[in-house]
Order: structure tokens, then sequence, then C-alpha cells
């Protein structure tokens, strides 16, 4: 039938292709087939299945290799009660076969049997409708998918612990580091101009104590900051190196476990999953969800932790040095927030189609490469092109729709920016116009990281949608790794 279809002829002669097939895919056929892609060609069926009679324009009635009737369904069944009398004797005898005896008694009854049955085939393949059709979740990213892949990993108590004292501690250093570097450079501002008057009451006694510094004193003093300050940075070097390592082994340990599972559900899946799901669907759960979780989805990970320790070590900084500062952060928050719910809903089933568009490009080049053969001999190099060129036309569709919106959100967080920057700077004047107290160091340091924190915070994210976007790679693997097995 396939090899017909390649041929591309003006006369189809069919001589009863539907009979070595069951009822679901015999309708399938003759639908899809012979009905739909045939629908220009000319088609001459013989059949004594009488359930597709009603699908034919015109039918021929042969007894004894003689026409004895021809015309619709319709005009047969009105002006012919021997066409009638013929469909009931068919159906009986094939109930007769099937050891089902039934009498018709009228032709409405013969109707109804032959409606009933088309119905019963309808029905079954409503029912098998959802195993040929790849499913997608709807909503955000379960919380038990990333405890799933956090347990893969290394475990979540373990992980969980380690992910929080390591990136905690690296923050911690971080702030206190730039804080030791500030102080340095305030104190050499006052032992350079001892007539500086913005210093805050509390370290009136330590600036008497640096303008009374000789030079090995102060040579000494500022050795000892140095060799401190060196320290820090060693320790955070170490510090930033071991979050990438943990980090980095957790996911790749996760990726592993995930495939291995996933592989050996596979090869211990009933065949009516083989024979319900073609190959390129399983081919992208193989290829691109497990490409997506071993490379994208850990440096991502990384990235957002970093950026996440690096958000709120910086809004409590602010906080205990400029409590003024942290009015704006909050209204950028407000509208960072409400921009990223939308982002991510849409971002996460945008992710979630492109996974399902992927599969019957993978299947129909599988196929293409099976039956290359065949469409070499019956010259359907440009059907097959045409078939695959759509299903990688609704891919690249999914794709642009993924560009058009991270255009859109990132247009929208750097108007809040630009907001907070200046909510920032207005606040920051009024803090150094009415309270002399905090010195210029201070206010430095409170601008310079109120200024870094929106570009943090919109990293942050984007990265936390990417991450939640990833995830479903991974809800696709835990899908496949939960198939039912074939008992031992």
């Amino acid at each position: 039938m396939a090899r017909a279809l390649y041929h591309d002829a003006d006369i189809y002669l069919l001589d009863d292709p539907l009979s070595a097939v069951d009822s679901k895919v015999s309708k399938h056929l003759f639908d899809k087939s012979i009905k739909y892609y045939l629908r220009d060609k000319i088609r001459i069926l013989v059949t004594h299945q009488i359930q597709f009679l009603q699908g034919a324009t015109k039918i021929i009635v042969l007894d004894n290799g003689e026409i004895i009737q021809m015309g619709t369904y319709e005009e047969l069944l009105v002006s012919s009660p021997s066409f009638a009398q013929l469909l009931e004797d068919i159906n009986q005898h094939e109930q007769q076969q099937q050891q089902q005896p039934a009498s018709l008694l009228n032709q409405q009854s013969m109707i109804g049997s032959i409606n009933s049955e088309k119905d019963n085939v309808e029905e079954e393949d409503i029912n098998s409708l959802p195993k040929n059709l790849e499913t997608k979740q709807k909503g955000t990213v379960k919380l038990n998918v990333y405890v799933s892949y956090l347990r893969a990993g290394i475990g979540v108590s373990l992980g969980f612990l380690l992910i929080i004292i390591i990136f905690s501690t690296q923050q911690a250093i971080t702030i206190y580091s730039n804080w030791w570097l500030a102080a340095w450079s305030n104190d050499e501002s006052h032992h350079h101009n001892q007539n500086s008057t913005n210093c805050m009451v509390i370290q009136d006694k330590k600036n008497d104590r640096i303008y009374q510094m000789n030079d090995i004193e102060w040579n000494t003093y500022r050795n000892r900051r140095f060799y401190i300050f060196c320290v820090l940075v060693s320790i955070l070097c170490f510090l930033i190196f071991l979050r990438t390592i943990v980090c980095q082994l957790i996911c790749l340990n996760a990726g592993r476990v995930l495939h291995n599972k996933m592989f050996k559900r596979i090869i211990r899946c009933p065949i009516s999953f083989f024979d319900t799901n073609p190959v390129g669907r399983i081919l992208n759960r193989f290829t691109t969800d497990v490409a997506t979780m071993d490379d994208s989805l850990p440096m991502n990970l990384l990235d957002f932790l970093v950026c996440l320790s690096q958000v709120l070590g910086t809004v409590t900084l602010v906080v205990f040095i400029n409590p003024w500062s942290f009015i704006p952060a909050i209204i950028a928050t407000s509208g960072m927030f409400f921009f990223r719910h939308r982002f991510a809903s849409f971002s996460r089933d945008i992710q979630r189609l492109l996974g399902i568009t992927r599969s019957p490009m993978y299947s129909q080049l599988t196929s293409t490469i099976h039956g290359l053969k065949v469409i070499r001999s019956y010259h359907a190099e440009n059907i097959c092109s045409k078939e695959f060129h759509y299903h990688l036309d609704n891919t690249t569709r999914v794709k642009y729709l993924i560009e058009i919106l991270q255009r859109w959100s990132a247009m929208r967080f750097d108007w809040i920016t630009l907001i907070f920057i200046g909510l920032v700077i207005v606040f920051a004047i009024i803090v150094r116009i009415s309270q002399r107290q905090f010195s210029i160091v201070e206010i430095a340091l409170t601008l310079t990281y109120s200024l870094n924190l929106m570009g943090l915070f919109q990293w942050t994210i984007i990265q936390s949608v990417e991450v939640e976007t990833q995830m479903t790679s991974v809800e696709r693997i835990l899908e496949y790794c939960s198939l039912d097995q074939e008992p031992p």
C-alpha cells in the first residue's frame, strides 16, 4: 500500500488491501490513504467489508462477473431492495462465522448494525488515542521533580545542606572582603587627609590613632591589612572552586542515574509500548532531553545559585548599612516578580511544546532512512522532503516564539532596572544631605551594591526561569523512568 502511494499514479486498482489488517488499521488506511491522500485520483476498490460502502462515491455490485447494480450508497438503498438484501446476507454470513448469530429483521436494523459496528471501530480509535499522542504536562514544574533530581545526584538532605553551607560561606566572605577593602581605603583617606570631617562619631578614636601613627607603624598597619585581604581572597578562590566542583558532580551524577534508570525501563517495557510510540519520540528523550540535562542545566543551575546568593547577601548588606536603599528594592522586586510569573508560565509551556514538536521530526527522519530504498525506487524524495520540512517548520516556529518571549521579558526588566537606579540615586542624595553620620565609603559601598543589585536580581530571575524551563526535560525523563515493566 505504501509503495503504491509513493508511485503517485493516476489510477489505483485496490484488490481488497484492507482484508489482512484489523478493523482499526483498516479504518485508518481507508480514511487517511484511500479517501484523503488519493482524493484527487481515480480509485477502484474491491472489498467485501460493507462498513466502507458509505464512504464510496459510487458502488458497483457484481454477480457472477456481471454488473447488476451501480450508484451511490443512498441511491441503492432506496431504489434496490436486492442491494439491501445483499448487505443483510453478507452481514449474517459474517456473524455466523464469528458464532454470534443475529437476525436482521429489516433494512433499518441492518443499517443500525452497520453504524453500530462503525461506532465501535471509532470508539476503539478514541480509546487508543492517548497511547499514540505524546503527553504534555501543564502548569509549574512540580516540587517532586526537583526532589527526584537532587535525590539522584547526591541525596536530598546532604545535597541541600552542602549547597546552603558552601554558597552562604562564600557569599559572606565575599561581602566581608569588600567591606575590608572599603575600610582599608577609608583608613588611607584619613591618613593622607587629616582635615576630613565625614567620619562617623564612633570612628573618631580610631581615626585619631591613625593620625598619630608614624611611618613605620603605618606601614605595619597597612601590611596587616594587605595580608588579611590576601587570605580572604585565597579562601574565596578555594570556595568558588569547591562550589563549582560540587554542583557539577551533583548534576552529572543525577544525569547518569536518571539516564541509566530510563534505559533500564525502556529495555524492559512491554512490546505494546513500542507499537504505540514511534522511535523518534523515544530518541527525543535520549538525545535532546538528556543533552539538556547534562549540558545546559548544570551551568544554568550553578549560575542561578550564585546569583541568588549574591542577591541575598547584597540585600543584607544594604539594609544593614543604609535601610533607606531597601525601599526602592522592594518596589523593583515586586515588579520583577510580577513579570517573572508571566514570563515563567509562557516559557514552561513553550519549552514543553518544543519537546513535543521535535519527536515527529525525529520519527520522520528515522522512517525515511529505513525506507530509503523504496523512496528512491518510486522517486518519492519530494514527498518525504516536504513532510520533513513541515515538521521542521513547526519546531522552528516554537523556537522563534522562545526568542520573542525572551526579548519581551528583557525589555520590561530593563525598564524596572532604570526606575530602580533612579530611586537609589535620589535616596542616596537625601541620606547624604540629611544624615551626615554616614561616611563617604559607606555611602559609596551602599550605592555600588544597590546599583549592582538590580542587574543581579534581573539575571537571577532570568536564570530561575531558564532552570525551570530546562527542568521540563528532567520531567520528561522521569516520565519514562516510571514506565510499566514486563514481569521477570
